[in-house]
């Protein structure tokens, strides 16, 4: 959306098109219940095509050659649930281990 393309503009500005080279997409309304899981497969919504969709839009947009990482979290899973509870501490351990893995960004003014 409109919003969302004013705020990478906005960062592009502040810190050089390379920001994007430390950036990953992070879907924070993805519910893992049984319902929703049924209700987005029938829908045909994948991780692989939400990733696929927002890459290409970001090529488009900002130019950027490389797929940003994707990451899908339920932030308000139900912790007494174990079947949406381990989704969300698996998706926060790979967030964790690229942010380790990543080159720390510069800011630099």
């Amino acid at each position: 959306n409109e919003h969302t393309k004013g705020m990478i503009g906005i960062f592009s500005e502040m810190f050089g098109s390379e920001f994007l080279q430390n950036a990953a997409l992070l879907f924070t309304h993805w519910p893992m219940d049984k319902y929703s899981i049924k209700r987005r497969k029938r829908s045909g919504l994948t991780r692989e095509n939400r990733h696929y969709e927002f890459n290409k839009k970001f090529q488009e947009i900002f130019g950027n050659t490389s797929d940003l990482p994707s990451f899908y979290l339920d932030c308000e899973y139900d912790r007494d649930d174990e079947d949406e509870a381990r989704p969300y501490r698996n998706e926060i351990l790979k967030v964790k281990k690229l942010a380790e893995q990543m080159d720390p960004f510069a800011c630099l003014d």
